[in-house]
């Protein structure tokens, strides 16, 4: 308590000092050294608010409101600004970043109902809550969050193709009694935002997500097209591939079939589950020579959590801090929170990071916790990276949309690269295996997602059965696919930070694999996708599948 007492004082001496340098007339000077204690604030309070598991202690929360919830405060802030203009670009550009902030707030009461949304995660908690039921009748134990991986696992470990048969219809049973549940959860989140983005003054939800990006509706539905078309193409190569490899084990899962038995056929493939683990240490030892190798930065660790990152003369460009679950809680979608930007004037700040992850780090980690890891680190390198001086022109939350997964996205393919020590080629081979067959057959998904994400957000009111049978019948892809597959995604914390922009994780896929295929070098990568405001071509997707087909030659596995 008396900590948090001495850090609220010091708190409310910064908000007395910003007050002061935002009086008229604002010099460039003072608006720097006023974003800088915004930032410093946040940082504190963030960090506070994640150590005591997501509350603030009173005394803090009162400064927070003090700090960033006073309407006074916020108006003589703005009218302090609104007659500034300044020479130097780059402040002038945070002027316009903080008054066009400080304006959006105050119509907060135009935000979304709360309601319809937390509705939505009530009907996917009982769809999963059903599917937790089913599996237990059938002899598998799980978390009701995790009743699809308990599926995987029991589809890949049935030996009967009829048992595994029958165990799918049962699932899609369960989740057909919850279909007008869930499409009528979904229809009401979108009309609630389409709503509340117009009260803000915006066309659309998708309006609001473009806003800063250098693509506009019509470019994102051209490579969503473009990708669903390929999507297709591959699923159905994948299908001839995998029953062929499984023939020359004397398997017997015809082409047509075999995709509805793609767990099971994994399993085979790779021999069963010999699982291996990796220590801690021994991926921390591997990821600072990659980032050395990478970047030709240091990263200098305090213990396997807490990082340094230093350039070659010793200076800090930012600080990354790593926090596993113990494994006894309810296990949380993989994170990262950017808890201070990165600011190069005077005073400089590094920037910070806090990575999340949803799994413990003992007794070691898997391939796929490796591969988060890897995701998750190479967003808040992503954000280390982000220096244009000035901290609300900096930090993850200023990219265009489109980059926002794009450097993550590439970063975690390092493990199946050749030059990356941590695996040998056996685990590489294997690693490869799975995650061609994964991503192959999950694409057609993901690509459905994504344009139904796009379609209910445009602001047009359009349900989503209506806009899946649109996509369907303008890719015509049958029955690879139901609504029901894909309903339950919507419920995903994914889904709520930006409306319409779930397609980013498959611009930024494409992007990152086609930096890999062309072995374009690590720094020329962190220059184009850490800048707000470059515009970079649009991606050609057959470049990720071609990768991910290459990727293991499935008959010689």
């Amino acid at each position: 308590m008396q900590r948090s007492t001495e850090l609220a004082d010091v708190l409310l001496r910064e908000y007395d000092r910003r007050g002061m340098l935002l009086v008229p007339p604002v010099s460039a000077d003072d608006l720097r050294q006023a974003l800088v204690i915004n930032d410093d604030v946040e940082h504190a309070l963030l960090m506070e608010e994640l150590g005591a598991g997501g509350s603030l202690p009173a005394d803090l929360e009162r400064v927070r409101m003090r700090f960033y919830e006073s309407d006074e405060d916020d108006r003589r802030t703005i009218e302090a600004l609104d007659g500034s203009r300044y020479d130097d670009a780059l402040i002038e550009s945070a002027r316009r970043r903080l008054v066009d902030q400080l304006r959006a707030k105050r119509l907060r009461g135009a935000g979304p109902d709360e309601t319809a949304v937390q509705s939505l995660v009530e009907a996917v908690r009982a769809l999963r809550a059903d599917q937790r039921a089913l599996l237990a009748r059938l002899g598998v134990e799980v978390a009701v969050e995790e009743a699809p991986a308990g599926l995987f696992h029991l589809l890949a470990t049935t030996e009967s193709a009829r048992s595994r048969e029958r165990v799918r219809l049962a699932w899609d049973a369960v989740g057909a009694r919850r279909h007008g549940e869930l499409v009528a959860a979904v229809d009401a989140v979108a009309a609630e935002r389409s709503r509340a983005a117009r009260r803000r003054g915006a066309r659309s939800p998708v309006a609001e997500s473009l806003r800063g990006s250098t693509i506009d509706e019509r470019a994102v539905c051209r490579f969503l097209d473009a990708y669903l078309a390929q999507a297709i193409v591959s699923l159905d190569d994948l299908a001839d591939e995998l029953a062929t490899a499984l023939q020359g084990r004397g398997i017997d899962l015809p082409a047509d079939i075999v995709l509805q038995h793609a767990e099971f056929a994994v399993r085979s493939l790779v021999d069963g589950d010999r699982a291996r683990r990796w220590q801690l240490a021994d991926v921390v030892d591997a990821l600072r020579s990659l980032v050395r190798q990478c970047f030709a930065l240091d990263l200098v660790t305090e213990d396997d959590r807490r990082f340094q990152l230093l350039t070659g003369d010793g200076t800090v460009i930012g600080h990354i801090t790593v926090d596993f679950t113990d494994g006894r809680g309810v296990a949380h979608a993989n994170h990262t929170v950017p808890t201070r930007n990165r600011h190069d004037g005077s005073p400089r700040r590094t920037s910070a990071s806090r990575v999340s992850l949803g799994f413990p780090a003992e007794p070691g980690l898997t391939a796929q916790n490796v591969q988060s890891l890897m995701h998750e680190f190479g967003h808040a390198l992503n954000h280390a990276f982000m220096r244009p001086g000035i901290p609300n022109l900096s930090g993850l939350e200023n990219l265009p949309v489109e980059l926002s997964e794009t450097f993550a996205l590439w970063f975690e393919k390092w493990p199946l690269r050749a030059d990356w020590a941590l695996l040998d080629d056996e685990a590489r081979a294997r690693i490869a295996m799975v995650k061609s067959v994964e991503y192959r057959r999950s694409a057609l998904e993901r690509g459905v997602i994504a344009a139904l994400d796009l379609a209910v957000h445009t602001g047009d009111e359009v349900g989503i059965e209506d806009a899946f049978a649109a996509i369907a019948a303008r890719h015509d892809f049958g029955a690879r696919i139901t609504l029901d597959d894909v309903l339950p995604s919507f419920g995903e914390p994914m889904f709520r930070a930006r409306p319409g922009a779930h397609f980013a994780y498959l611009w930024g896929a494409v992007q990152a694999c086609t930096a890999v295929a062309e072995e374009r070098h690590a720094l020329d990568c962190a220059r184009d996708w850490s800048a707000a405001g470059n515009a970079l071509p649009e991606p050609d997707p057959s470049v990720l599948f071609r990768w991910y087909r290459e990727l293991v030659v499935l008959p010689r596995v």
